[in-house]
């Protein structure tokens, strides 16, 4: 570590010694180099940041062939339930146009459902801490339970962030079981 330090503008950001031993460098560029050839530095990677691209997951599988031409296939009357930390029915991927509500349908707790999200459950601890453990949707913490309904069952075609989007079945119904309650 000493020796990886004495590089200029270098600063060791963490130390692994339990299961590998190596270490965590910021660094310039230009000292990219030297640090490889300090004796005990085996390899050298690079830290990349990477982003999600859920504009092309129904297309790497394959789901457009399946959804027929007026996606007549493409979860059609299906249910799925979504166990996380809820759903933000209001988001647009699931927006109701077009979608009506099926027999024996809302259930839950109806002011967080709409004709897509036709469920909608909170199953927080005896005595919740937290505001919004009760609620099935968290507006603090329920962007993991929405960004996993958007990928099961996001409308087709929804704009996001200049491109269109869409869930693998994007015309099944969604039922959002929140059970991750407490942060």
């Amino acid at each position: 570590a000493d020796r990886v330090q004495s590089l200029p503008g270098t600063t060791v950001r963490w130390r692994y010694r339990l299961v590998a031993n190596g270490m965590a460098v910021l660094l310039p560029r230009s000292q990219l180099a030297r640090l490889s050839k300090i004796p005990g530095v085996a390899q050298v990677y690079p830290s990349l940041r990477y982003s999600t691209q859920l504009d092309r997951s129904p297309q790497q599988i394959g789901a457009p062939t399946l959804w027929g031409p007026t996606l007549e296939n493409a979860g059609q009357g299906m249910k799925i339930a979504i166990i996380d930390e809820g759903i933000d029915q209001s988001h647009t991927l699931f927006s109701p146009a077009g979608y009506s509500m099926p027999a024996g349908f809302p259930k839950g707790q109806v002011a967080y459902t709409n004709a897509k999200v036709i469920v909608a459950r909170a199953f927080p601890p005896a005595r919740p801490t937290w505001r919004h453990a009760s609620k099935p949707f968290d507006p603090v913490y329920s962007s993991h339970g929405t960004h996993v309904a958007g990928i099961a069952a996001g409308n087709a075609n929804t704009p996001a962030e200049g491109s269109r989007i869409s869930g693998v079945a994007p015309r099944a119904y969604l039922g959002n079981y929140k059970a991750l309650t407490i942060p």
